[in-house]
Parts: C-alpha cells; structure tokens; sequence
C-alpha cells in the first residue's frame, strides 16, 4: 500500500488534507505537527517531503492494504476522524473541501450519511459554539454557554 499506493497524485491529496488540518489548529491557536513530523517522530520515515517520507520508509513499505472497504480505515477513520475534523472546520471558519469530499465519498461506499453518524459537533458537544468559545472549551476544559 505505502510503496505501489502512494502515487504522486495520492500524496498531492494527503498533503492537501493534511493543510486544512493544520489550518483548523491555527484557527484554534494550536501549533499542530506536519503528517511527515509525526512519521518521522513515530520512526516510520525519513525528514523530506511527504513522498520521501512515505516511499523511504523501511518500516510502511512491507504493510499490505487493506482487503476490504469494510476495514477501520474506511469505516472509522471517515465517520469518526474526518467528520470531526471537517465539523470543527466549520465551526472555526476553515474551509475543509477534501475533508468534505472524502466524507461524501466515504458515505457513499459505506451507504451511510457519515455526516449525521459521525462524530459531529453535536456528538461533541460543541454544537452552536463559536471559535472563541471552542477555544477557551479547549484551554479550560469547561463548556461555555452555547451562541444564540
């Protein structure tokens, strides 16, 4: 998966999805890693690019994919990651169009509405919140007022 998969068109699509995560933590005044900080951190690859990272990685280049779009990359890591991220996306002001495409199209492999089944803000209890209030909730831990 890591060494055939990972296609420079694939990681184009990584690497995008990986700016509106690091968007959404500047927005929420969070310094996040970059994916390839947290490879390299982890020991899964080497500093560089994100290809250099993923196709020089002693330890990814042996991992088979997947047999199955019914497996936890697909069935949690959409619903459960991507939703809350994109969700956050909105709540702050961070527009998140490959999270939301992955989420559609997750879905529809899924035939579910990830959206609605997901981990949403109003699963997190940060529905009706705006930035501010997300912020002082992430600092302190105590849920503001909800924004009428």
């Amino acid at each position: 998966m890591y060494e055939e998969g990972m296609t420079p068109s694939v990681v184009k699509v990584i690497e995008s999805l990986d700016m509106e995560r690091l968007k959404i933590g500047r927005a929420l005044g969070i310094q996040l890693p970059t994916g390839v900080d947290m490879m390299v951190e982890s020991g899964y690859g080497p500093l560089g690019t994100l290809w250099e990272s993923l196709n020089g990685s002693a330890g990814l280049t042996p991992v088979k994919g997947p047999d199955s779009l019914k497996n936890r990359y697909v069935t949690e890591d959409i619903p459960f990651g991507l939703v809350a991220w994109a969700s956050i996306g909105d709540a702050v002001g961070v527009d998140t169009p490959i999270m939301d495409s992955l989420v559609e199209i997750g879905g529809a492999i899924m035939g579910k509405n990830c959206w609605k089944t997901g981990r949403n803000l109003k699963k997190m209890g940060l529905e009706g919140l705006n930035l501010s209030q997300i912020r002082a909730y992430l600092e302190n831990g105590e849920r503001p007022e909800r924004s009428t």
